[in-house]
């Protein structure tokens, strides 16, 4: 009878094994907090991200679009809204006639429902701010 003997694995072999399996982990490490880091990092900074006036005057215009569809909307808040938006279209030029078109119709529906001896404050604003949009451009 012959007798097989099977390979012995000395304790190098073992010792290099699990250094090398080791080695295999130490990636998740620096990764994790690298990830970590984004999180943090992209909470952190988020704010100033998404104040940034040209998506300001989007959210602006956006808002005042939808308030004058309504008929029964708050007037007096979608020429604020549109006044804002004003304000920021100087830093965002291209969408500078919008807003002056959107404010200007604002004022008009304030003076279409304004009495009568009052309407004459909101007609002059607005046709001031619709040839404003007009020489801004509107799209």
């Amino acid at each position: 009878m012959a007798t097989t003997s099977s390979p012995k694995i000395t304790s190098d072999a073992r010792e290099s094994k699990s250094n090398h399996s080791s080695s295999k982990r130490l990636w998740q490490v620096p990764v994790f907090l690298v990830g970590v880091a984004a999180l943090f990092a992209v909470w952190h900074y988020r704010p100033l991200w998404t104040d940034h006036p040209a998506r300001q005057i989007e959210r602006d215009l956006s808002a005042v679009r939808r308030l004058l569809a309504n008929p029964e909307s708050d007037v007096e808040e979608e020429v604020r809204i549109a006044e804002r938006a004003v304000e920021t279209s100087e830093q965002v030029e291209d969408r500078a006639g919008e807003a002056y078109f959107l404010l200007g119709s604002a004022q008009i529906m304030l003076a279409e429902r304004a009495a009568p001896c009052d309407a004459w404050q909101h007609w002059g604003p607005a046709l001031m701010n619709l040839e404003q949009a007009d020489k801004k451009g509107v799209p």
